[in-house]
This record gives C-alpha cells, sequence and structure tokens, in this order.
C-alpha cells in the first residue's frame, strides 16, 4: 500500500490522537476525586420564615431606608400595630381578600385612639419572605415607597401565617 503525503499525516495524527483520547478516557473513568454534594435547592413550598422579631426587623428596615433619604424614623405606634396584625390575620385566615379592604375602618379605629390624626397609610404583601425580602419589594412599588417615604410620623406592623406557611405583612403608616 503506496500513500501519498496527506494520507500519511493524516495516519500520523490518528496514531497519536487514538493513544492520548485512551488514556483521557482511563483517568477520568479511575478519577478518586470526591465531589461535594450540594444540598438541594430549597422549593418555595419548603421555604421556612421565622416570625420571630419580623415586626420590628420591618420596621428597622423602613427606618434605615428613610434615613438613606434624611427622613425621619417612624415611631412605633401600638394601636396601629395592633390593627396591622389584626388585618394581616384576617388575610391569613380569609376572613377578608388580601388587600386594603377595610382600610378606612382601620384608619378610623387608630385616629380614633389618637385624637385624630391628618394621614394615615397602609402597604400589604403576602409570600414567604423576610423582613428585608418584604421591605425590598415595598420599595420597588411606587406607591408602597410613597408610603415608606412620606411625610408620616409612627407606623405599626403585624405579620400572620396561614396553614400552608404563607406569610401576610401589613404595615399601617401614620401622622399625627
Amino acid at each position: 500500500m503506496v500513500l501519498d503525503k496527506q494520507e500519511q499525516v493524516l495516519m500520523k495524527r490518528h496514531q497519536i490522537f487514538i493513544p492520548v483520547l485512551f488514556l483521557l478516557m482511563l483517568a477520568s473513568a479511575c478519577s478518586t476525586t470526591k465531589t461535594k454534594k450540594s444540598a438541594p435547592a430549597t422549593t418555595y413550598a419548603e421555604k421556612k420564615i421565622s416570625l420571630t422579631n419580623m415586626e420590628a426587623d420591618i420596621i428597622n428596615y423602613v427606618n434605615e431606608h428613610r434615613r438613606t433619604k434624611n427622613l425621619p424614623s417612624l415611631r412605633l405606634l401600638p394601636v396601629a400595630s395592633s390593627e396591622a396584625a389584626r388585618h394581616s390575620a384576617n388575610m391569613a385566615s380569609k376572613a377578608v381578600s388580601f388587600g386594603h379592604g377595610g382600610f378606612k375602618q382601620r384608619a378610623i379605629i387608630i385616629a380614633n385612639d389618637l385624637s385624630g390624626t391628618s394621614s394615615t397609610g397602609e402597604n400589604v404583601a403576602y409570600g414567604k419572605m423576610t423582613a428585608r425580602e418584604v421591605v425590598n419589594a415595598w420599595l420597588k412599588s411606587k406607591q408602597h415607597r410613597a408610603n415608606i417615604e412620606g411625610k408620616f410620623t409612627h407606623t405599626g406592623v403585624g405579620v400572620a401565617r396561614n396553614s400552608k406557611g404563607v406569610v401576610y405583612y401589613t404595615e399601617m403608616f401614620v401622622r399625627k
């Protein structure tokens, strides 16, 4: 068999390529390197949210944001917290739909307790979010951000979890 020059070059390439390929396959098959198994990703259904200090953390993150805008910190108002907690519990139990239904009644209760207010606002959310995540979500919404950055003096936060682990969040904003 007579090979021309081009065929001889191709033959030499194959003679080198096949043994190298075999060695690579052998090396990878005999590898003893252990790879760490990563923990499986937590699904939304499995995500656990601690409600411990949630209300205080939300207020702290809101006030942290307000400080970046040179706004005064909001002070805790117990009646606003009570109304926020009641609304979150009602949403979680499906006694009321998610949203701002009944807001005027909550504002009136707060105003009556304080012998009047000049303005009241409310942010609501639901999901499996940490305090930081819920405040960040509110800050992405023009209307929610307006409440956080508004000319309010006081706030109250309430959270409640439903039977499926979904958390309902309410923050009331009040200006005396």
